[in-house]
């Protein structure tokens, strides 16, 4: 059987990677993770003046509220996070060297503990390259394949 996407009805083809581990990782207890709903995430784009890729809104409306458990607990990618996020990693971006120069249409979907970070550009793609940069363990900034990519990983 096929899943649906909440938001848009769309059989879900972006990220199948991610849910599956999401699947295996994620508790039973509604009360401690859900997805984002569609008027959230909707909220969010209007609140940025963005339109978001549909991969990454697939991977809120199944993950992106919040998480108790799981593989991404202490890392800023959830829903609540964003909007901060955005401005964090600007001034992140201006006192690195190593991330001189990827400045642009961009937008910050992962933080964690102030050294590591994944942005993608708003380049019309709909599963985009992600750039990604983890000042302990790079120098340079790694780019992985697709949102899913990076989340699975």
């Amino acid at each position: 059987m096929e899943t649906q996407h909440p938001i848009h009805g769309n059989t879900v083809i972006n990220m199948p990677k991610t849910r599956d581990m999401f699947a295996r990782c994620r508790t039973d207890d509604p009360d401690q993770q859900r997805g984002s709903t569609g008027a959230e995430i909707h909220e969010l784009e209007d609140n940025l003046q963005i339109r978001l890729p549909s991969a990454y809104r697939e991977f809120l409306s199944f993950a992106g509220a919040f998480e108790m458990d799981g593989p991404y607990v202490g890392s800023d990618c959830f829903l609540v996070h964003l909007p901060k996020l955005q401005v964090q990693f600007l001034d992140y971006m201006a006192k690195t060297p190593a991330l001189h120069g990827h400045d642009g249409d961009w937008f910050a979907f992962y933080g964690h503990q102030g050294h590591d970070w994944a942005w993608f550009y708003f380049d019309g793609e709909e599963n985009p390259l992600v750039y990604h940069f983890d000042e302990t363990r790079h120098s340079t900034v790694q780019i992985v394949a697709s949102l899913d990519d990076f989340f699975a990983s």
